[in-house]
């Protein structure tokens, strides 16, 4: 904690702890970059957000990992993942915000990993997932950049753009399912995937 004084000096009396309670965070650890663990839950919504409407990288801390679920939805336009957490214990959801890259997400996710926006590529996707991958309404070409490690289940589904499963995560614990991607063409790279079932197109 002796990083704390100085992380946190130019905010005059309000500690990282005070600030971190007004988030509904429990401060674990301060690293010495300045970025913390912490314990809780981040949702940021337009239609509901303890935080004031304000946005991820509007946030006045950064946050190494965090132990709990990490949520953001409902059309906040954010820019960049580059505010999210490096590693998150739970879920960590981007639905509807309009980000079109993955890069400076989080490197593990111990629980289910879902985009649902138009990302063309999915590199910067996370070295390991625990529960699910799923991307959706991607409009990536192909799947290069996916997870080293995808525990339970690795989906696409409605990327209308794929046409080629380049690059699939080959370590997936339990299935792969595809769904309504029409233009899939190329599926050789399942050969060495063990997977339960394949749906292309509607």
């Amino acid at each position: 904690m002796r990083y704390l004084k100085k992380f946190w000096e130019s905010n005059g009396d309000i500690s990282l702890e005070e600030t971190l309670r007004e988030y509904n965070l429990r401060l674990d650890n301060i690293l010495p970059d300045g970025s913390v663990d912490v314990t809780g839950n981040l949702e940021f919504s337009s239609r509901y957000n303890t935080f004031r409407h304000i946005k991820p990288e509007k946030l006045p801390f950064r946050i190494n990992h965090l132990e709990g679920h990490f949520i953001c939805d409902r059309r906040m336009d954010i820019s960049t993942l580059e505010s999210t957490p490096r590693s998150i214990s739970g879920n960590f959801e981007i639905k509807n915000c309009g980000i079109t890259d993955l890069r400076g997400g989080p490197e593990r996710v111990g629980g289910l990993y879902w985009i649902k926006d138009p990302i063309t590529s999915l590199e910067g996707s996370p070295i390991e997932v625990r529960q699910g991958f799923m991307i959706t309404n991607g409009e990536m070409t192909n799947l290069v950049g996916s997870p080293q490690f995808v525990g339970n289940q690795y989906l696409i589904v409605n990327c209308q753009d794929l046409t080629s499963l380049e690059g699939i995560t080959q370590n997936v614990e339990r299935r792969v399912h595809i769904e309504n991607c029409p233009n899939l063409w190329d599926a050789a790279p399942l050969r060495n995937v063990d997977v339960d079932f394949i749906v292309t197109g509607k």
